[in-house]
């Protein structure tokens, strides 16, 4: 292992970080792109629920009141 160490190991490097830069370089490209253009996405849909969720929040709101007033309503045909 002597002879091996220094020699080896300095040729293994320059092969291996080239090699390595290159792999991050591509999954950067194909997923790392790929993964915020998603995210980005699901943002957009994310506020656009809530939006419908604040619509409906305020139809239920509101079919509600309709209902108490409804109810009551008929409590007092029924009363006559």
């Amino acid at each position: 292992m002597g002879a091996f160490f220094p020699h080896d190991l300095v040729g293994w490097v320059t092969i291996g970080v080239p090699f390595f830069g290159a792999l991050a370089w591509v999954l950067k490209v194909t997923v790392g792109d790929k993964m915020s253009t998603l995210t980005s996405e699901l943002n957009k849909l994310s506020n656009m629920l809530e939006s419908y969720d604040a619509r409906l929040d305020n139809l239920d709101r509101r079919t509600f009141k309709l209902e108490i007033l409804a109810g009551i309503e008929k409590e007092r045909e029924n009363d006559e």
